[in-house]
């Protein structure tokens, strides 16, 4: 075997070697750019949620505002129904104070007219019985005292 022959044995040796790379390294570029393709469609999945997200976010952002100045205008007329409340509670203290003086005043006057009443009874009883000595002038002064009394 010449020299020519053993140095073209290790060129197709080589070159096999180099085309059995180059499928390898194919069958991975091809993977990749299978790869790529469905990274791309999910970059631009998660683009269009990115989006949606974002929409959602102002959104929300929207209607927490509103929320809260439906709740603010609440609060503050929450705030005039209790300032309310609270002059209507100390006016019904007051009321009640003044009707607890009155019911007070109101039963001494009828126990005093009680107390009076049963004295009048009671004169009127002894005016209206004959006394034999000296009724006659007893009488009209016990009349008068009754006449007093109404």
């Amino acid at each position: 075997m010449s020299f020519d022959i053993i140095l073209d044995l290790i060129v197709i040796s080589c070159l096999g070697v180099t085309i059995a790379f180059a499928v390898r390294l194919n069958k991975k570029l091809a993977t990749i750019y299978k790869s790529r393709e469905e990274i791309q469609t999910f970059l631009n999945q998660f683009t269009d949620s990115m989006s949606k997200a974002d929409a959602s976010i102002k959104d929300l952002r929207g209607i927490g505002e509103s929320v809260f100045k439906t709740a603010q205008k609440e609060m503050d007329a929450a705030r005039a129904l209790k300032d309310d409340l609270a002059f209507l509670n100390e006016r019904g203290e007051e009321l009640a104070e003044r009707l607890d003086g009155s019911i007070r005043i109101a039963r001494a006057l009828y126990k005093e007219l009680e107390e009076s009443a049963s004295d009048v009874s009671a004169m009127a009883s002894v005016a209206s019985k004959p006394h034999n000595h000296g009724g006659q002038e007893q009488q009209p002064e016990l009349v008068r005292q009754l006449r007093n009394v109404r």
